[in-house]
């Protein structure tokens, strides 16, 4: 369930706070269980529009917002 964020790298992960060892649950409202789904919705959200993660931490859950940077 999810996929677990095992470094962060680029200038927007860092930014946005996501830390290792968080577990990325949904892109905006779409779950995602593997990299490849992640990847895939990071890539239809579209880049430099802000994306909405649904991350757990610890025992909680939080959004995050990511700016991914324009290719």
């Amino acid at each position: 369930e999810g996929v677990l964020v095992a470094r962060v790298e680029g200038m927007a992960a860092r930014e946005s706070g996501l830390r290792p060892g968080d577990v990325i649950l949904a892109v905006g409202r779409a779950s995602v269980a593997s990299s490849a789904a992640l990847s895939t919705q990071l890539r239809a959200a579209g880049a430099g529009k802000p994306v909405m993660l649904l991350v757990r931490r610890g025992g909680g859950t939080q959004y995050i917002t990511v700016n991914p940077a324009e290719q």
